[in-house]
């Protein structure tokens, strides 16, 4: 499902419309999503941080909404902003063929099993696409979400992770 359509279904459900009203600090922090063996996109989780008591409630999208209670978030003090959907132009489709197509340019000998996906507001709107490879490699790599450019792509190995 579309992050779009999964957003929509999201603000049509009646549990969220209610908890929504009961939590006007609150606001969309991130979108999550898997990336199979097969490079297509799984269920949307969306996280919403309440600026009040620093926690993030997360709700999960598929045939039905689930929801999971509000938690302490992890972050660096202040760190989350308002994740803007409107202003994104760069599909998470799109996104993760451009993250595959920087593999395929500069990562050739690390193929990709299955990985997953964030959108969300740091310093700017990004994609950050993390792939985990045959090589037990970790590619992470950061699409503009509104260019479509290339931030920065970084392979961690096994043995980076060690030191």
């Amino acid at each position: 499902m579309d992050y779009k359509k999964a957003y929509q279904k999201l603000e049509q459900d009646s549990f969220f419309q209610s908890w929504i009203k009961k939590h006007p600090s609150i606001c969309l922090a991130y979108l999550f999503t898997e990336i199979n063996e097969q490079l297509e996109l799984g269920t949307w989780q969306m996280g919403f941080y309440d600026k009040k008591t620093d926690k993030i409630a997360r709700f999960m999208i598929e045939n039905d909404v689930r929801f999971e209670p509000l938690e302490e978030a992890f972050k660096k003090p202040g760190a989350i902003k308002e994740l803007e959907l409107k202003k994104v132009k760069i599909s998470a489709e799109k996104a993760r063929d451009i993250a595959l197509a920087v593999q395929k340019e500069k990562y050739t000998q690390h193929l990709v099993q299955k990985g997953f996906l964030i959108l969300q507001h740091t310093e700017d709107i990004i994609w950050n696409i993390t792939f985990l490879t045959r090589t037990l490699a970790a590619l992470n790599i950061k699409v503009h979400a509104i260019s479509g450019n290339v931030i920065k792509d970084e392979l961690m190995t096994f043995f980076d992770i060690k030191k």
